[in-house]
């Protein structure tokens, strides 16, 4: 198309001179033209044109003069022809793998090895970033990790869960089942490690129940005190267990915890204390989870680790925070003083009585406490317990009793005064009384002996 257009141009340059000027001109040689102002000078011409029969033409596409002054266009770098210039067939480009570094080429040498071209090049371009390429290549290969873009010839990196061995490979393969990519550029798949498992094209594979994920990518297992879902990270953790660095482990003595817990708690009638669940001392108590004991009000009363304050049998008491129950105020036998007057003979007899009830009462409890359930833990023992415990407080021993009538004895006042000892002896004793039942007597009426 250049050389018509240059063939045009010719023409309208001849057709302008006049036939005067052309009968007139000097013959100019190859390489210059008539000069249009001075019949007697030829000019040379141009860089880019080329002149014959007086005419200047410009070179056709492919070809080129870089000098002035020339008769013929040698072909471009990039383009060749077999006569190394247009005539009589122009030039051609060089085809793709192949280059031509210089003008008036007959011929295309082929690009070398890990180099490239991609046609009408004065030069081979060496591949980038390690790429390789054959002999005669008009694209470097894609290096692994990479697909080769048919259209433009350009290497794009694979995602995440694909991979490529790279070279000439148009597309990104997706990684199988129980394998996975996990970042871009992936020249093959790694394999899954052991109890676990993944889906085509995971970035990462996923731990089967019952095991977890730890800092190296193993699937370790939660032991016999937890479980986990599929692809999990974490163990939950099964009642009575707690999570420690990750792994399951059993609570403390006198503990718990819930299922899924990461802490143990104390139970109730226990107390944290460095960690470790301490039974709450006798007249406290704690709430299960609490962590802490709480004082028993007044009238209960709670022994070592009791989840809770038991209330005082009839007729005992206790203070705030008491571990048993009392006498009210100064019930209690060792408030009690011991008369220092003898005893009246009746008193005495009465006294002896109730002592012997007393005593009768405390064998029988000591054989219905003899006669303990198997549960010797229980709370109904405990409270039994209490009380007679609280009873026996309240009474006096024998033993004690009997001390006290000896220090009378010994502490025996002297003897009263004659004038009151014969009033004493005027006076009826107790022997001498003698009391006569009244008879039956008419309606109104009493008869006394």
């Amino acid at each position: 198309m250049r050389a018509a257009f240059a063939a045009v141009l010719g023409a309208f340059a001849v057709a302008n001179v006049s036939a005067s000027t052309l009968t007139k001109r000097l013959l100019c040689p190859y390489g210059t033209y008539p000069n249009v102002t001075n019949n007697n000078e030829c000019t040379p011409c141009a860089p880019g044109y080329y002149c014959t029969d007086d005419m200047q033409r410009v070179c056709p596409f492919g070809s080129g003069s870089p000098n002035i002054g020339a008769s013929t266009c040698p072909c471009v770098p990039g383009f060749y022809s077999a006569s190394g210039t247009t005539s009589p067939y122009g030039c051609r480009y060089c085809e793709r793998g192949t280059y031509n570094p210089s003008y008036s080429q007959t011929s295309c040498p082929t690009c070398p090895e890990n180099t490239y071209s991609i046609g009408t090049a004065s030069s081979c371009t060496a591949c980038p970033n390690g790429r390789t390429s054959p002999p005669g290549s008009s694209y470097c290969d894609c290096l692994p990790g990479q697909r080769l873009d048919p259209g433009n010839y350009q290497c794009y990196t694979c995602g995440p869960g694909t991979f490529s061995s790279g070279g000439r490979v148009a597309t990104c393969a997706f990684c199988p089942a129980n394998s996975y990519a996990p970042t871009t550029g992936s020249a093959s798949c790694l394999t899954c490690p052991e109890n676990s498992t993944s889906d085509i094209g995971a970035t990462t594979c996923k731990c089967n129940a019952n095991f977890r994920m730890n800092g190296n990518g193993q699937c370790v297992p939660c032991g016999e005190g937890g479980t986990s879902e599929p692809g999990s990270t974490v163990c939950r953790c099964n009642a009575n267990y707690k999570l420690e660095n990750n792994v399951c482990v059993a609570c403390g003595p006198n503990s718990y915890s819930d299922p899924g817990a990461t802490t143990c708690k104390c139970k109730a009638g226990y107390q944290m204390v460095n960690g470790a669940c301490v039974a709450c001392p006798a007249g406290q108590y704690s709430v299960a989870g609490n962590g802490y004991c709480n004082g028993c009000l007044a009238g209960t009363f709670s022994a070592a680790g009791d989840p809770q304050c038991t209330q005082c049998p009839s007729g005992l008491t206790s203070a705030y925070a008491s571990g048993t129950c009392g006498c009210p105020g100064a019930n209690s036998w060792s408030t009690v003083s011991v008369r220092a007057a003898r005893p009246d003979p009746l008193l005495r007899s009465v006294r002896r009585f109730v002592r012997h009830a007393r005593q009768r009462r405390r064998r029988a409890r000591a054989r219905q406490a003899a006669n303990v359930p198997e549960d010797r833990t229980s709370p109904q023992l405990t409270v039994r317990l209490a009380a007679y415990n609280a009873r026996q407080a309240c009474t006096p021993p024998l033993g004690r009793r009997r001390a006290g009538i000896a220090l009378h004895e010994r502490t025996r006042p002297p003897a009263p005064p004659p004038a009151q000892a014969a009033r004493r002896a005027r006076l009826p004793t107790y022997s001498t009384l003698r009391i006569v039942p009244a008879r039956a007597a008419p309606y109104g009426r009493t008869t006394t002996a």
